[in-house]
């Protein structure tokens, strides 16, 4: 794996964590939304139950993907262990 490859891969982690960022605010504005529709429609049945389930499972699927396991940090460290360990197969 070239520096650039690197560069890339860092560059796509970075973009999946500002893309799940940006959703975790989309989702709390939507909740929001839909609370005060809720409110002001006189309340009853409390039906944002259901997108607000929703969209929690979609930021928990969306947080394992970006945050979860074999998702750690790329430090100089790791690469240059990765980088002996590519080398040594050979």
């Amino acid at each position: 794996m070239t520096s650039e490859d690197l560069r890339e891969a860092a560059r796509k982690r970075l973009e999946a964590k500002a893309g799940f960022w940006r959703f975790l605010v989309t989702s709390v504005l939507v909740v929001a939304l839909v609370n005060v529709i809720w409110g002001v429609t006189g309340g009853g049945y409390y039906w944002p139950l259901w997108p607000t389930v929703g969209l929690g499972i979609a930021l928990a699927f969306s947080a394992a993907s970006v945050f979860g396991p074999g998702r750690g940090y790329v430090s100089e460290d790791r690469v240059d262990e990765e980088v002996r360990r590519m080398t040594a197969r050979r």
